[in-house]
C-alpha cells in the first residue's frame, strides 16, 4: 500500500497508531548533562548487574507502595470523579456559609428580643416601698 498524496483524495486522517513525526534542529551547543548517561541507560545497568550482581544504590529515597487500583480507570471517568467531588466541596462550602449565616441572624434576633426586654423593663416605674 503506498502513501497516498493530500490531493488524491483530500486531507489525511492520521490513524491513531501512526505518528507524526517532526524533525527539530537543534542549532548551538546542548544543554542537556550528559554526565549520568551511564548511571541512567537501563542497558548498562543490566549490564552492571550481570558482571557483579550489585544493583545501583537508591541515593537515600525511601521506596514508596501504594494501592493505586483506583487511577486504572478511563482517564474520562477520573476527571468526571474530580469535577464531582469538587462539587461537592463547593456544595458543602456553600452550605455552611449559610448555616453560618443563619446563625448570626438568629443571634442577631436575640439580641435585639433581649435588648427590647430590657428596655421595656427600664421603662416601666419602679415599684413603690411598701410602708
Amino acid at each position: 500500500m503506498s502513501k497516498r498524496e493530500p490531493e488524491e483524495c483530500g486531507p489525511y486522517v492520521r490513524r491513531p497508531w501512526e505518528r507524526h513525526r517532526t524533525i527539530t534542529l537543534v542549532e548551538g551547543e546542548s544543554k542537556t548533562d550528559t554526565s549520568f548517561g551511564n548511571e541512567t541507560n537501563i542497558n548498562k545497568i543490566i549490564a552492571r548487574f550481570s558482571r557483579t550482581g550489585i544493583l545501583p544504590a537508591d541515593q537515600g529515597r525511601e521506596p514508596q507502595y501504594a494501592d493505586v487500583t483506583h487511577l486504572q480507570k478511563d482517564l474520562t471517568e477520573v476527571i468526571a470523579e474530580g469535577r464531582a467531588a469538587e462539587a461537592r466541596v463547593l456544595a458543602a462550602n456553600r452550605e455552611l456559609q449559610n448555616a453560618k449565616q443563619e446563625q448570626k441572624e438568629a443571634e442577631k434576633k436575640q439580641l435585639e428580643t433581649r435588648i427590647k426586654e430590657l428596655e421595656a423593663q427600664h421603662q416601666q416605674p419602679p415599684p413603690e416601698p411598701s410602708p
